[in-house]
């Protein structure tokens, strides 16, 4: 049984993405777009995850000192989310 009202997440091609107010919380990220490489950079210890449009994880890292770059060749391209923990706080954002 299908529902021909379910959502459909558009993952097309992106040339940039401007965010309304700046910033992210206390995290950086950069370049979104990104092609082989994402750079984050957080408060003084956090926590990573970055899943793809299904919620499956593709990467994680846990106990990241202020800054870490993530290695993205091997992603398909498509939408993920990049989750990150620090201090009990928790942020996440689309990444394309």
């Amino acid at each position: 049984w299908m529902d021909a009202n379910l959502p459909v997440l558009d993952c097309s091609p992106v040339s940039a993405v401007i965010e309304a107010g700046g910033g992210w919380g206390m995290m950086d990220v950069a370049p979104n777009p990104f092609a082989s490489q994402l750079r984050v950079s957080g408060p003084e210890r956090f926590d990573l995850r970055l899943t793809n449009a299904l919620g499956e994880v593709v990467w994680q890292a846990f106990d990241q000192k202020k800054s870490t770059t993530i290695d993205t060749e091997m992603l398909l391209p498509g939408c993920y989310w990049l989750t990150g923990t620090s201090d009990g706080r928790t942020w996440s954002r689309l990444v394309i």
